[in-house]
């Protein structure tokens, strides 16, 4: 930038014939349209220091005529017409080095430069290449009245380094995508950094690299930031940086959740360079759920666990599901048992779900896995007890499994085998709307048992035939942005069966298979659902389902059973809200089972076979209302009445829940409601041949009080107690009914009341650790006026006002559980228990010696002591898990070493105890030693 600033205003021009005249007088300060500053003196300047100009030779006539005469004051001043820039000297601009150069110019009255010099310099080369251009500038000429005068100015050229800067122009010459090692998911909103390794590598840079790199870092997606050139990823991995300078430079990616890592590029003249990078992640725990705030709690006791934390827990083989049994208000289950006590009630008591549909089976036999397979679920919740309408048909706890869409980023396939089972799953998008999930599983496990026997040389008296598998098929689409849809299909099969040698009991009616011990269990579900937000108020969610389950089992062709069942269940909830403080929840619970089943027992005098048809139902109606009166206060009432078909009559429910968060961290919790069911073993109970086709609903009530405490994000403490009781519990009697006459096998006359405790400290997922402790203080107990077995118990000693232990009593049951992510792709695990050990009728053989022997027969009958009166030894158990990941560009592979009872060798926790001939002797029979070792590959 340039400007010229007069000094002088009166100006003197000397002729040839030595007369004097005054050109101009002086002028106020001001500023003209050329930028020129104008400056008056204070003081008539002398006559030896006038300027004189070097044009007044060249005067005309008219001008000559009027020299000795002072003329009319300065009307105009020079204009700048052409302004020439000066090259801004290399060796200067490559410096950093900018200034002002001040020069004196005789502008004529022609308005040309006549005359150039320097007043104040800058260097050599920046006052050569100003003098340079401004002897080429053109003015208009000053002006006294109507006569141009030439003049003296004076004129400041600046050079300024922004002025170059400026011309710097932006175009893309480095872009690529950043994507996770292993998965190759995009990473999104990711930032990639450039420091540049040496700053004078380009030479074709004209302006100082500070000054370039400051330009550079205003183009739009990119800024500087600590002396790097930084930007973000787009949704879909990309990035790109503009106008990078030649040379070598560093790319780093200062990512949260990712190992830190880098890249050396080099840039070159005119090319632009595209790459590629894959980030290692600190965890790849499958499918991670990642939570930025806190999801709004309703139920009081609630457990919800995602499958980053459990599928890397030990003693669960990746089984999501199995880790509701490490979670407080679940007794521990014996070993090779498949289902769940839940404080205390009866296994039949609990009811499961998929995706709001019932699950005839959480797990495949023995326990071993979960039917659903976990990498198809997105979270598992847990309801010990206090649970809201929703659910109903059930008096003890309840499980949902939620199954979750496909990933729609790319197509997944993911195969695992270890030495139970193996499986595999597939999943992508179809079209941007449209997605598909599958996976099928199988297991081998009896296969490796063989072969494991046949290596040691050992041969069993029988032959062990167990095996499983399961599919999914879930197909998910996005019809609008307020609506969606999802269609699951669902198939498993369980068939377990023991082949006895030299054994030929039984008889033909009952079943051909004499020799064998076996059952099978085979299920298809279908479940259609639709969600949509019918307005800003209102949404509602639709589950339609049909399922068929068919169950046959035969023992040694002494008892056998075919059973079938067609199931079709309609869920729908309507979800409006009143206004802020009040959401109406309607809905229906629809679910309509034709079942048939055949039982045949050998008697006597031969097979005596029962076989009936019947409709069996849960018809359920149900409303709650979420009423928060103060933001901190949340109360939830509700109403459910289900009616059972198969006992030609129905049950109301009354449940209340409260949450008050009455401080930051703190939150105080209660429940209370009734429930109802129908009868226990369910189609048996209302058998009118080995049941009661006459049982009432079983009838319980939960009443539950906690407390809840946040010390940090990650940390949070869970206190409850409850107290449940249950009534019109079917048990076995040999009574008659008085009105037909007809043996009555089960009558509603037992109660249950079950209390307790239930801690846990749990530490969510953090950088490197994650787990809890739970603790369950408990105790569950049976009332009823006769003896829960009729065969061991004398009637008459019957106490029928004494609370009897239930047989799952456990009192004490401690879980401690941790996981941590170690260098270099390792994770570990373990997981403790100590449970206090189930409730046992002491064998008076053992305790004190006391035997009877049955001449006729010739054996020693068993001779009990007091019902439940003692306890089997504490069990103890120790799992640990060891993942190991080793993560490639394009896909990632795991092996993993999950193994269960670790303290086998030292201490065999006790199942059940086994008594000899005339138990005077017992021997403690445990749990084995599961190891799995196994690996998976995901692509």
């Amino acid at each position: 930038m340039s400007g010229m600033v007069f000094k002088q205003q009166r100006i003197w021009v000397a002729g040839m014939f030595g007369a004097c005249a005054l050109l101009g007088t002086a002028v106020a300060a001001q500023t003209n349209t050329s930028g020129f500053e104008i400056e008056a003196p204070s003081a008539a300047v002398a006559p030896e220091t006038l300027f004189v100009t070097p044009e007044a030779d060249t005067l005309n006539k008219s001008q000559l005529d009027s020299l000795g005469q002072e003329l009319s004051p300065l009307t105009r001043l020079p204009e700048l017409k052409e302004f020439i820039k000066a090259d801004y000297p290399a060796s200067e601009l490559k410096a950093g080095r900018e200034g002002t150069v001040v020069l004196q110019l005789l502008v004529s009255d022609s308005g040309h430069v006549d005359s150039a010099t320097i007043v104040r310099g800058l260097s050599p080369d920046f006052d050569s290449a100003a003098l340079s251009v401004v002897r080429r500038f053109s003015f208009t000429p000053a002006l006294a009245g109507s006569l141009a005068v030439p003049v003296y100015v004076e004129y400041e050229y600046r050079f300024s380094i922004q002025e170059e800067v400026s011309k710097i122009e932006q175009y893309v010459n480095l872009q690529g995508v950043l994507k996770e090692a292993g998965t190759r998911t995009p990473i999104k909103e990711g930032m990639v950094a450039i420091t540049f390794r040496d700053t004078t590598a380009d030479t074709t840079l004209a302006v100082p690299f500070s000054a370039y790199l400051s330009k550079i870092g205003t183009f739009p997606g990119q800024h500087v930031e600590e002396g790097r050139l930084v930007t973000f990823t787009d949704s879909l991995g990309r990035f790109s940086f503009s106008s990078l300078p030649v040379g070598r430079i560093r790319i780093t990616f200062p990512i949260a959740g990712y190992e830190p890592d880098s890249a050396i590029e080099t840039i070159e003249l005119a090319k632009q360079l595209a790459v590629e990078y894959r980030l290692r992640r600190l965890t790849y725990s499958e499918y991670e759920i990642v939570v930025y705030g806190k999801m709004e709690k309703e139920e009081v006791g609630k457990s919800t666990l995602t499958l980053t934390e459990v599928k890397r827990i030990p003693g669960f083989g990746g089984d999501a599901v199995k880790v509701i049994q490490a979670l407080p208000g679940v007794s521990r289950s014996s070993f090779g048992m498949g289902g769940i006590v839940v404080r205390g009630s009866g296994s039949g008591d609990s009811r499961y779900f998929l995706d709001g549909v019932e699950l005839p089976m959480l797990f495949h036999f023995g326990g071993l896995k979960s039917t659903y397979n976990s990498d198809a679920l997105s979270s598992i919740d847990l309801y010990p007890g206090g649970f809201n309408t929703r659910y109903g048909g059930c008096i003890g706890g309840v499980v949902e499994i939620k199954g979750r869409p496909a990933r729609t980023d790319r197509w997944h396939v993911v195969a695992d085998a270890n030495f139970i089972d193996a499986s595999i799953m597939a999943e992508g998008p179809v079209t941007d709307d449209i997605s598909v999930l599958f996976t099928a599983r199988r297991s081998y496990i009896a296969n490796m048992a063989a072969f494991a026997l046949d290596l040691l040389g050992v041969t069993l008296p029988m032959t062990v035939v167990p095996y499983y598998y399961d599919a999914v098929l879930r197909l998910d689409w996005r019809l609008s942005k307020k609506s969606r849809m999802f269609l699951t299909g669902f198939t498993f099969k369980d068939a377990m069966k023991f082949i006895i040698q030299d054994v030929r009991g039984g008889s033909n009616e009952v079943s051909t298979a004499k020799d064998e011990i076996s059952q099978e269990t085979k299920n298809q579900m279908l479940i259609f659902g639709y969600d949509t937000d019918l307005s800003d108020k209102a949404r509602n969610e639709l589950r339609f389902s049909l399922a068929t389950a068919d169950l046959s089992f035969n023992i040694l062709s002494f008892t056998a059973m075919d059973f079938s069942a067609h199931r079709t269940t309609v869920r729908d909830e309507l979800s409006f809200k009143l206004n802020d403080k009040v959401t109406l929840r309607p809905a229906l619970d629809l679910e309509l089972t034709p079942a048939d089943y055949t039982l045949r027992i050998l008697g006597a005098t031969g097979a005596v076979q029962s076989g009936i048809n019947g409709l069996y139902s849960d018809l359920g109606v149900y409303v709650n209302c979420d009423i928060r009166p103060i933001k901190s206060l949340l109360l939830i009432p509700g109403l459910r009445y289900d009616h059972y078909l198969e006992l030609e009559k129905g049950a109301p429910s009354v449940r209340f829940t409260a949450r008050w968060d009455w401080r930051k961290g703190h939150t105080l919790k209660g429940a209370a409601g009734t429930y109802n069911q129908s009868p226990e073993p369910f189609g048996q109970a209302t058998d009118p041949k080995w049941g009661n086709d006459e049982l009432p609903p079983t009838h319980a009530r939960h009443f539950v009080l906690g407390y809840e405490y946040q010390f940090t994000d990650l940390i949070s403490l869970d206190v409850q107690g409850y107290y449940n009781t249950q009534d019109d519990i079917p048990m076995s009697t040999d009574s008659v009914n008085e009105k037909t006459g007809k043996p009555v096998n089960l009558a509603p006359i037992q109660k249950g009341r079950m209390y307790g405790m239930e801690f846990m400290l749990r530490h969510d997922q953090g950088d490197r650790f994650f787990g809890w402790i739970a603790y369950t203080l408990a105790r569950s107990e049976r009332q009823s006026p006769i003896p829960y077995n009729l065969n061991s118990f004398d009637r008459a000693t019957w106490d029928k006002d004494l609370w009897y232990l239930y047989g799952s009593d456990q009192t004490h049951n401690l879980q401690i559980v941790g996981s941590w992510r170690l260098p270099h792709g390792f994770e570990a695990g373990m997981r403790v228990r100590y449970v206090t050990g189930n409730p046992l009728t002491p064998q008076l053989g053992y305790t004190e010696h006391k035997y009877q022997y049955n001449a006729e027969f010739g054996y020693y009958e068993d001779l009990q002591g007091t019902p439940r009166s003692e306890r089997m030894g504490p069990f103890f158990q120790l799992d640990i898990r060891v993942d190991k990941k080793f993560v490639y560009r394009s896909w990632i592979l795991s092996t993993y070493l999950d193994v269960q009872n670790t303290n086998y060798f030292f201490y065999n926790s006790p199942e059940f105890y086994q008594y000899n001939y005339d138990s005077s002797e017992r021997q403690v029979i445990g749990g084995i030693i599961i190891p799995s070792l196994g690996i998976r590959a995901e692509f």
